[in-house]
């Protein structure tokens, strides 16, 4: 019985959630793309790079200086940045617990139900 109560309430959350999501959605697929001023994207976007030389007819940079920092761009994507696996592993782990959690709840009401059912057709002698 408590088993049936149980998955009552979750069929009935899921089902309010998804009545929810239909009637105000939300997240980026539903966002309506924004233009951005000309003085906004420079606000968001800072190290745009610009030619040095355009304004004035000077000679640019040596080619060794160019070459040593594409050898230095290349070494900084090397580091491993925050991957789906740190995301991802305290969630499985939760879904997990909850599953032990629900088995050893199960388990325990099913053995108490039992046992109150043989003390009662069970003869006294």
């Amino acid at each position: 019985m408590e088993t049936a109560r149980f998955l009552l309430v979750v069929c009935v959350s899921l089902f309010a959630s998804a009545i929810a999501q239909d009637r105000s959605p939300h997240g980026l697929d539903n966002q309506k793309p924004v233009a951005f001023s000309p003085s906004a994207y420079e606000f968001f976007h800072p190290n745009v790079r610009q030619d040095p030389c355009a304004k004035s007819n000077c000679s640019p940079l040596p080619m060794a200086t160019q070459v040593h920092e594409t050898q230095s761009g290349a070494e900084k994507t090397n580091v491993r940045g925050v991957g789906v696996g740190i995301i991802a592993i305290p969630a499985f782990a939760v879904v997990i617990m909850l599953c032990l959690t629900m088995g050893i709840y199960y388990l325990s009401t099913t053995r108490q139900a039992k046992l109150s059912l043989t003390k009662a057709l069970a003869p006294e002698v």
